[in-house]
C-alpha cells in the first residue's frame, strides 16, 4: 500500500520568533534609529515651528546680542536692564544667542530644536540602558512620543529642556554605584546644567534620585553603611550650590509677589 506524504508546511512565525530573538539588539537598535528620525520630521516639514512663548525667547536672546552693540545698547538701556538674579531658565538664551550670531532665526530655530530632541532621545536611552540593556532601544524608541507634548507647543522650551537633561542625571547616578572625583565633577556640571534648564526638572530629578538613593539604601546599608553614607554625603556637596540658588530664586518670587500679602479674601476677589 502507497503512503503519501504530505510536504511540510514551513511555521513562517516561528521563523520570523527564532529571527528576532537573534537579532533582538540589533532591531531594537534600528527601531530606534528610526524612531529618532521620525521624531525629527516636525522640525523639517516646515520653516518654522509655531508655539507659544518659544518667540520670546528668542527675541530676547536678540535683545542680549543688541546689547553687545554700543549703539544699540544705549538706546535699549532706556527700557531694559539685566537682572542680577541667576534665574534657573536661561538653558534656552544659551543656546540661541551663538546660533543666532552664526545663522538666519529660523536656521538658528530648527538647530535648536534638533539638539533638544538629539539631548532628549539620548538622555533617555542613557537612563533606558542603566535599568535593563536588553530592552532599552525598545524602550527608549517608544519614550520618543514625549518629546513634542503640548507643553512644548506652548513655547515651554526650558521646561522640556530641563526633563531632557534629567534623564542624563538619573542615568548617571544610576551607572555609576559610587562615585570618584571625576564623577562629582561630571554629576556636578549635569546638575547645574539641569538647574539652568527649568525649576520643575530640578525639583522632580531631586525626588528621583532621592527614591533611587533609598532603593539602593535598602540593599547596602546593610553591607557597607558606612561607604554608602559618605558617597551620598559627598553627592550632597554637589548639589548644595544650586540648592542655594534655588532656595534664593522661590524667595525672591515669593517676596516679589503682589499676592503674598494679600488675605485670603481679597486673593479670591481678584481670581472671580
Amino acid at each position: 500500500m502507497k503512503i503519501i506524504q504530505s510536504k511540510k508546511i514551513p511555521n513562517y512565525l516561528e521563523q520570523v520568533s527564532t529571527y528576532v530573538s537573534g537579532n533582538y539588539k540589533l532591531l531594537g537598535k534600528i527601531f530606534w534609529f528610526v524612531s529618532l528620525l521620525l521624531t525629527l520630521i516636525p522640525v523639517f516639514c516646515a520653516k518654522n515651528l509655531v508655539t507659544g512663548d518659544a518667540p520670546c525667547h528668542m527675541y530676547n536672546s536678540k535683545l542680549i546680542i543688541s546689547f553687545m552693540d554700543d549703539e544699540y545698547s544705549k538706546y535699549l538701556s532706556n527700557f531694559y536692564f539685566f537682572s542680577k538674579e541667576v534665574l534657573p531658565n536661561w538653558i534656552s538664551n544659551a543656546l540661541h544667542i551663538p546660533l543666532l550670531m552664526l545663522f538666519e532665526p529660523f536656521i538658528a530655530e530648527k538647530i535648536f530644536y534638533c539638539v533638544y530632541v538629539l539631548v532628549f532621545a539620548y538622555g533617555f536611552l542613557y537612563f533606558a540602558k542603566q535599568i535593563n540593556t536588553e530592552t532599552a532601544d525598545f524602550v527608549a524608541a517608544s519614550g520618543l512620543i514625549l518629546v513634542w507634548v503640548k507643553l512644548l507647543w506652548m513655547g515651554f522650551t526650558n521646561n522640556m529642556f530641563s526633563i531632557a537633561v534629567s534623564f542624563w542625571v538619573l542615568g548617571y547616578y544610576l551607572r555609576h554605584e559610587y562615585f570618584n572625583i571625576k564623577n562629582h565633577l561630571i554629576f556636578f556640571l549635569i546638575i547645574v546644567l539641569l538647574y539652568f534648564s527649568h525649576p520643575i526638572g530640578y525639583t522632580f530629578t531631586l525626588i528621583g534620585l532621592f527614591c533611587f538613593a533609598v532603593l539602593r539604601g535598602m540593599q547596602n546599608l546593610q553591607t557597607q553603611p558606612i561607604k554608602f553614607i559618605k558617597h551620598h554625603l559627598l553627592l550632597l556637596t554637589t548639589i548644595i550650590p544650586t540648592l542655594y540658588f534655588m532656595y534664593a530664586f522661590v524667595c525672591s518670587r515669593i517676596s516679589t509677589n503682589p499676592m503674598t500679602n494679600l488675605s485670603i479674601q481679597s486673593k479670591n476677589k481678584r481670581f472671580y
